[in-house]
């Protein structure tokens, strides 16, 4: 925090007095408590860039004394700060290796504000996002990462080791194959059920409470129907915190409203449409107390956060995917994704051989969902997870998830936890809190992700199950999935693995 202050005050100081003296804190600071391997490299560039220019004004300035001498003693002073850091890691390369062009970056947040950056083309994800997190004032800038977004593409996961230099690139190969553009995204990697927005890190909890709006808005609707009454609550709620004027805000934006009751307005007839949009308007005028400008922000935005947890896959990443045979694959030319696959395929549903789904992927495992299914269609839910305590949670009580608390509205009522597997729209939920009918009916079916592959346009996993003997479905198996996005979310995959297990990844 103190070199990130004091490069802060030194870039474009008007006063030379005040920046004479900054610097000689700086020799003092390098000397006395070295900056950590995560800033070394920034400080060094820092100082580097420093020398080159006050060296560079003194020969220009040599009819100016008063110049010269000025240019002169910060050059040194520059040069001793490197110096310093030379001593103080002598591993590291000099700076003739780690400065070179500076390359402006444009990223984009969440809330929609976006940061102009000039970084060394050499500098990799990771470094920027140290840099954006302390532009922005994100102490927790660990729990981000970058995204790339074009105009007719949903975010991608990059790597954080990916450099700078070889990320534009491939975004220059990009546009002259496509005409696209790319876009850096800054947001969350995972959002957790169980989180609560962190009061020592406002900026940090406001972009966390804008993601998980944003998610809710992108959710596949079938998979995500519940209780009315909830699904109303939680969108009355986002708009009294979306607006200042909320009621004008559901007349004027019908795609707001869409978005935000997609569960419910599937196959509605205008008249039903209104209906539904007049118990919105109630319900916005029933919260306005709890969530409106009045109460504080961070309260709001947490209370908010906590009916938007109750919706099953919270802040999960997904795609759209279709089982596959493994003679298929063969059958189409396509090379198998993992090494030595199990013999047995699971079948995910007991009517059809090639089912349509979709994929989740969060921070405890891989969910397969049917789309648009129902139990009495065959459909079956499946999660396989990372670690064993997940299964454990799962089985703790009969068709409930022990691992999604339940949540207390702001009315002082308590909401109905929604079991992350339900799919069911039709009927309220009973008080095993999951819907008496449809799939959402029965837990999923659970077992163990032991290993994943992924080539173009193939995912496969290799799961393990051992509660299943009554499906006839217990041992090794693998699941091959036909998926456009497989290679992003088998990187997925991994990152989330590494998230659950807080594990150190060539990737992070």
């Amino acid at each position: 925090e103190a070199y990130l202050q004091l490069l802060k005050q030194l870039k474009d100081n008007p006063s030379p007095r005040s920046e004479w003296l900054g610097w000689q804190l700086l020799v003092q600071l390098c000397h006395a408590a070295p900056p950590g391997d995560e800033l070394v490299d920034f400080v060094r560039y820092f100082c580097a860039q420093k020398a080159r220019c006050m060296s560079s004004t003194a020969s220009w300035t040599a009819g100016d004394g008063h110049a010269d001498a000025r240019s002169l003693a910060f050059a040194n002073l520059a040069s001793n700060c490197l110096e310093a850091l030379k001593v103080a890691s002598p591993t590291k390369a000099s700076d003739e290796d780690t400065s070179g062009d500076m390359v402006g970056v444009v990223v984009f947040l969440i809330d929609g504000s976006a940061q102009n950056l000039f970084v060394p083309v050499a500098s990799t994800l990771k470094e920027l996002s140290l840099q954006v997190g302390s532009r922005v004032g994100v102490k927790q800038w660990k729990d981000f990462a970058f995204f790339q977004e074009t105009d007719k593409t949903s975010p991608r996961l990059l790597p954080d080791i990916l450099a700078v230099s070889e990320l534009i690139s491939r975004w220059s190969q990009l546009k002259e194959a496509t005409g696209l553009e790319g876009h850096l995204l800054w947001r969350r990697r995972f959002l957790r059920p169980q989180e609560m927005l962190l009061v020592g890190d406002p900026y940090h909890a406001t972009l966390t409470f804008r993601q998980a709006v944003r998610y809710h808005f992108n959710r596949p609707a079938h998979c995500q129907r519940g209780c009315k009454q909830e699904e109303l609550t939680t969108a009355a709620a986002v708009l009294c915190l979306d607006s200042d004027l909320p009621l004008q805000k559901i007349r004027e934006d019908q795609e707001l409203v869409k978005h935000l009751l997609k569960g419910q307005v599937q196959g509605l007839e205008p008249r039903e449409m209104d209906e539904l949009q007049q118990s919105l308007h109630e319900k916005v005028k029933e919260l306005q107390p709890q969530y409106g400008p009045r109460v504080p922000q961070l309260r709001r935005m947490s209370r908010a956060l906590g009916l938007l947890q109750c919706f099953p896959y919270f802040g999960a990443h997904h795609w759209p995917a279709k089982q596959i045979s493994m003679a298929r694959v063969v059958f189409s030319g396509l090379q198998g994704a993992v090494n030595h696959p199990p013999d047995s395929s699971l079948p995910l549903h007991t009517r059809r051989a090639e089912p349509e789904l979709w994929v989740f992927v969060d921070a405890s495992g891989v969910h397969l969902v049917p789309r648009g299914a129902s139990h009495s269609s065959g459909a079956v839910l499946w999660s396989f997870h990372f670690q064993a305590q997940h299964l454990q949670h799962m089985h703790g009580h009969p068709g409930h998830s022990s691992a999604t608390p339940k949540r207390h509205s702001s009315l002082g009522t308590m909401l109905t936890t929604m079991y992350r597997g339900s799919l069911s729209a039709e009927s309220p939920l009973s008080d095993e809190g999951f819907s008496s009918s449809g799939i959402g009916r029965e837990a999923p079916r659970t077992g163990r992700l032991l290993r994943w592959g992924a080539r173009v346009g193939l995912l496969q996993l290799v799961v393990h199950i051992n509660e299943e003997r009554r499906h006839g479905a217990s041992g090794t198996h693998l699941v091959s999935l036909a998926c456009a996005d497989a290679l992003d979310a088998a990187f997925v995959v991994h990152c989330a693995l590494c998230e659950s297990l807080q594990l150190p990844t060539a990737c992070a």
